[in-house]
């Protein structure tokens, strides 16, 4: 008798051990499951000397009625020392307005460190490695069209950039997939990036609408955007607010400033 008490505690206790580890499995795979959903907004793309790009992408929402549209495409460049999740304020009003955002972190920074079996860092890079970002955003870019022909608006496509972000927008803007570009807190020169030289020099410089937008007191950024403004011979607007505010922190904490950027992108009719 007191083997049978024995055998069914042992039973009990086994289908106790057996149900929790059943319990803890399905909360793992459901783990799993929520985790490979939150990620499939997040790519990744193999430049041309072996950087492990990250990019995150938020599409837009559906027409009322949920009709399928095709979106405008608005490429957002961090600044220096920030990764994708800077442009987090902007993204969901982008995707309001019918954009869908790709959100970049560029290389040397956040998650795009990785080239081959090196680790790139900014605050360690040298000029040589900052002028390959232009060139790593164009190339996801014309991967991710090439992947995506028929989904999206491609004559609608604005490059956001901020600070060494902004340069790199600015020197994006002779690329004919580049309709118009943002240029928040840009410079004239940020680790040898100069926008000038696309949007001032040559003999066909670029003559795509710009915003540019800069904090007054952000000293060698207002000098810049001043400069780059009055020297660019495209459409153009320059945006100036009171502070010392840089880059995306102009979006998020001036009153007004974000809005005014969506008014430029989407005008009312």
């Amino acid at each position: 008798m007191t083997m049978s008490k024995d055998l069914i505690k042992l039973f009990s206790i086994g289908l106790i051990l057996f149900a929790a580890g059943f319990l803890l499995k399905s909360a793992g795979v459901a783990e799993l499951s929520a985790a490979s959903s939150a990620g499939e907004n997040h790519q990744t793309f193999a430049t041309a000397d072996g950087l492990k790009l990250h990019a995150w992408i938020s599409d837009a929402a559906k027409e009322s009625g949920g009709q399928d549209h095709r979106h405008g495409l608005a490429l957002l460049l961090p600044m220096m020392a920030n990764t994708h999740t800077s442009f987090d304020p902007i993204v969901g009003k982008l995707n309001e307005v019918n954009y869908t955002t790709i959100a970049f972190d560029l290389r040397g920074h956040g998650e795009s460190i990785i080239s081959g079996p090196d680790t790139l860092l900014a605050g360690r890079m040298d000029k040589s490695e900052f002028a390959k970002m232009a060139a790593d955003v164009e190339a996801f870019f014309l991967d991710f069209r090439n992947k995506h022909p028929h989904d999206y608006n491609y004559s609608d496509v604005v490059v956001i950039g901020a600070s060494i972000g902004a340069n790199t927008a600015g020197m994006l803007l002779d690329k004919d997939w580049v309709m118009r570009a943002v240029l928040l807190s840009p410079g004239r020169d940020y680790y040898g990036l100069q926008p000038e030289t696309v949007m001032t020099g040559g003999d066909n410089p670029a003559n795509k609408p710009v915003y540019f937008a800069v904090s007054v007191d952000d000293t060698y950024s207002a000098e810049s955007s001043q400069w780059l403004f009055d020297n660019y011979s495209g459409p153009k607007v320059l945006k100036k607010y009171p502070g010392g505010l840089h880059g995306t922190s102009i979006l998020r904490d001036v009153t007004d400033a974000d809005k005014e950027l969506i008014s430029w992108l989407r005008p009312k009719k």
